[in-house]
């Protein structure tokens, strides 16, 4: 009986103390984002949109038709990446804050 203890805890030792690691870190970032973690139920409630569909599939139309090789002028990699981090600044209503932080003597019109 003791053998067979003995052969489940080494088997379930190192599973349980990477599960057990795993949830203490899920803990931890949960606890340090609550502030910016969306309630979806809340917001469904409260009639927010809660989905990114629509931003998504203009982002994934364009990406696609610029990146495609049959394009005349068509994006690199990095060019694509820049887009995107513009296309979310402007989403998240931050896009004008970054571009004044970056050049200082910029007049919004």
């Amino acid at each position: 009986m003791k053998e067979e203890a003995l052969k489940r805890e080494s088997f379930y030792g190192p599973t349980a103390a990477t599960t057990f690691g795993a949830a203490n870190r899920l803990l931890d970032f949960l606890q340090h984002n609550a502030a910016i973690l969306v309630d979806y139920a809340r917001a469904r409630r409260a009639g927010r949109r809660i989905s990114t569909a629509p931003a998504e599939s203009v982002m994934n139309h364009l990406i696609n038709r610029r990146l495609s090789k049959r394009q005349q002028m068509r994006w690199s990699i990095n060019g694509a990446h820049y887009l995107l981090q513009a296309r979310v600044e402007l989403l998240d209503g931050k896009l004008e804050e970054q571009f004044i932080y970056k050049y200082p003597h910029f007049r919004s019109p």
